[in-house]
């Protein structure tokens, strides 16, 4: 099961994390303000505001820097949340997360809804995404337990994000013939979820790599004061610690 916390932690300081919303007591859900009940999510806004998606209570609680409740918004099993960093829109993603709450055999369709920003947070639209309606209990080849993973754009021209997938269990069985592709990029346009990019192809095409690292799993950090990024690669089996990071060059 999870915590039903969210934990901050001033990076400059050698101290301590500490409770920013809900509680650190693992038996300590609630459905009331400022309690949570298995948190799968935050972001952040420019005002410096917490978004955090509080998936088993079929909610967004948004807080201030001091950690004082915002704002509670409705939203069906919010597995994961993020702002447009210029427009304020709220997009709240919605799949599964194998919790052990969540009734095994119920399977939930993958979903997006856009919200205006605060303090309407007004639901703009909403849509289907790719990928099928899973439940609690299937399986995928990692230990993050969520269906995806999902980042937005707010850069581009028009509404862009991209969804990153654990490998199915196929996956890993074949992993020379992968049968998912797991990295897409997708825009909203016409009232559709456009595809944009598969990033599985684009790979096969380029050929950047005629094999697959040990364990198929690598990790991506980037500083977002100087933009340097470096790409790790597990080298232990269980919890895929690495010894060595390369530096990359974002723009080539």
């Amino acid at each position: 099961d999870v915590f039903p916390s969210v934990m901050k932690m001033d990076v400059a300081r050698d101290e301590p994390m500490q409770v920013f919303a809900g509680s650190d007591k693992i038996d300590a859900s609630g459905i009331g303000p400022r309690q949570l009940n298995a948190p799968t999510c935050v972001a952040t806004d420019p005002q410096g505001r917490v978004y955090v998606a509080d998936y088993l209570n079929d909610r967004v609680q948004v807080f201030d820097p001091a950690g004082e409740l915002v704002k509670s918004i409705s939203a069906s099993k919010p597995a994961w949340v993020r702002v447009h960093q210029k427009t304020g829109e709220i997009y709240v993603f919605s799949w599964t997360v194998a919790t052990a709450k969540l009734d095994p055999k119920a399977t939930l369709k993958p979903t997006l809804t856009v919200l205006s920003a605060l303090p309407e947070a007004r639901k703009l639209a909403s849509y289907d995404l790719p990928g099928s309606a899973e439940g609690a209990g299937g399986f995928r080849y990692g230990t993050t337990f969520y269906q995806f993973f999902a980042e937005l754009d707010s850069w581009a021209d028009k509404p862009t994000f991209w969804l990153v997938q654990d490998w199915a269990q196929s996956n890993v069985i074949t992993a020379a013939q992968p049968m998912e592709s797991n990295i897409t990029m997708y825009r909203l346009e016409g009232g559709k979820v456009v595809p944009v990019l598969d990033f599985e192809k684009e790979i096969s095409r380029a050929k950047v790599r005629p094999t697959v690292h040990n364990h198929q799993r690598q990790r991506l950090y980037v500083n977002p004061k100087t933009g340097r990024v470096f790409l790790t690669e597990g080298d232990a089996f269980i919890g895929k610690s690495f010894k060595e990071a390369w530096e990359l060059d974002p723009d080539t």
